[in-house]
């Protein structure tokens, strides 16, 4: 396949979201099922994926639900062949699945909290990418977006610092691997989301309180994430490689 067989826009789009059996994930599925995307939603918690796209398909969209620990090459493996297999290709990756608990600060964190988070949180990122790749080079065309968080940019006592520095790495890789696939037709960006108040770790009264009081735009859910995806997504997004899209209600201001 080349570039000219690509779908036009959303229409058709073939797509892997990890994470999507909640918050970010599921939100992000359901724009793009809404705007004629073909869903995979990937999760380790395969009942819940299955829910959310079966509500998907109730509504007239194509979605589909796998099994994955994105932790796992083997099992990113399994779910790019089942993608393909289920809808004859894979157009994009929205790299979503993440963890942020337990929370533990610098002098608590002991080797087992460090590497889970980082397996998670930026390996599985990247065996999630690796492992579609080939499909993407072939047919010279893919989309990847990875969802990073404000977390790789301000420093904070909500957040591990094994979480920071993992969603941090997922910025380097962005920029890395961009650098290299442009060539094959395929973007590669990130997002990094401010705090929804849905989603992660539930935020104390006070918390949340601190947070409208700082950043008038509030916290509105998910919803900017996932529009932020579409557009990366769509035809707007196909002159958009290596950036870091600050979705964060003002959360962070400049660059």
């Amino acid at each position: 396949m080349t570039s000219d067989a690509r779908p036009a826009g959303l229409d058709g789009l073939c797509t892997i979201v990890t994470g999507a059996a909640g918050g970010i994930g599921a939100e992000i599925a359901t724009l793009l099922a809404g705007h004629g995307a073909r869903v995979m939603l990937a999760d380790l918690d395969l009942d819940a994926a299955a829910e959310v796209a079966s509500q998907l398909r109730d509504g007239g969209g194509d979605a589909e639900a796998c099994l994955v620990d994105i932790a796992d090459p083997a099992a990113a493996r399994r779910l790019a062949h089942e993608t393909a297999t289920r809808f004859g290709a894979v157009h994009a990756l929205v790299n979503n699945a993440g963890i942020d608990a337990p929370v533990r600060s610098a002098l608590e964190m002991d080797e087992q909290h460090w590497r889970r988070l980082v397996d998670v949180n930026l390996s599985g990122g990247w065996w999630c990418t690796r492992a579609v790749l080939p499909a993407m080079t072939a047919q010279g065309f893919g989309k990847v977006v990875f969802i990073s968080s404000l977390a790789a940019r301000v420093g904070s006592e909500r957040y591990s610092p094994a979480y920071a520095a993992a969603k941090a790495g997922l910025l380097g890789l962005t920029v890395g691997l961009a650098a290299q696939v442009e060539r094959f037709g395929i973007r590669v960006n990130a997002i990094t989301p401010g705090a929804t108040g849905t989603t992660g770790t539930p935020m104390a009264d006070d918390e949340r309180a601190d947070v409208l009081a700082h950043f008038p735009l509030g916290l509105v859910g998910p919803a900017p994430t996932a529009h932020a995806v579409r557009y990366l997504l769509d035809v707007s997004g196909d002159w958009v490689s290596g950036a870091v899209l600050n979705v964060s209600g003002g959360q962070l201001r400049g660059i």
